[in-house]
């Protein structure tokens, strides 16, 4: 009897994008900016897989035939503004952007970045970024069935010996977007005898 499965993952997806300079001008430049949408559908499922396994027939690796999707719908936009050119620093260009996705298993979530470089000499630049970014639950994530896996459990005591138990584990169609605030800076240092 073989332990099988079939896993099977597609994604359907349409964008669109458009990019380019504005008509105004900052004393330091000119405006860029990007703006676009985009279409995404995830499925993913495991089938075929043998009645043994359906029954938890193994000590692990027992999976249970399920499918599940979901969408999302997704827009952008960001601007690039040079602030200062040649006055206290060589330059200082500061970038702002935001997505606005619409996932159909968790709805609306907003994010963004707020991020600058400045060129300070020729030798030195500075970069630094604070974005407040997200992950989304994934289909295994959202609708795994989940199944008991055999593992090692500490004796009832403590100090008896270990004995064979069983873990259960599967997805969760209530979960949301994980989602974390970021912060990141660097420094790049360019000797000028390296030229």
């Amino acid at each position: 009897i073989l332990n099988r499965n079939l896993f099977i993952l597609s994604q359907t997806t349409g964008a669109f994008s458009v990019n380019g300079i504005l008509p105004w001008q900052l004393d330091a430049g000119a405006l860029a900016i990007a703006a676009g949408g985009e279409y995404r559908l995830e499925q993913a499922g495991q089938h075929n897989t043998d009645i043994r396994t359906q029954n938890t027939g193994y000590g692990v690796g027992n999976v249970v035939p399920f499918s599940g999707q979901y969408n999302v719908e997704e827009g952008f936009v960001e601007i690039d503004a040079p602030i200062l050119k040649n006055n206290v620093v060589q330059s200082l260009d500061v970038s702002l952007g935001g997505r606005l996705p619409n996932y159909s298993s968790s709805g609306l979530v907003q994010t963004w970045k707020l991020g600058a470089t400045s060129q300070l000499t020729d030798e030195y630049k500075l970069r630094a970024t604070w974005s407040y970014d997200i992950r989304a639950p994934s289909v295994w994530d959202l609708y795994s069935p989940g199944g008991p896996g055999g593992i090692t459990c500490r004796g009832l005591r403590g100090n008896d010996a270990p004995n064979p138990c069983f873990a259960v584990s599967g997805g969760n169609p209530n979960l949301q977007p994980e989602k974390a605030n970021t912060i990141s800076a660097g420094m790049i240092w360019t000797p000028s005898w390296i030229n």
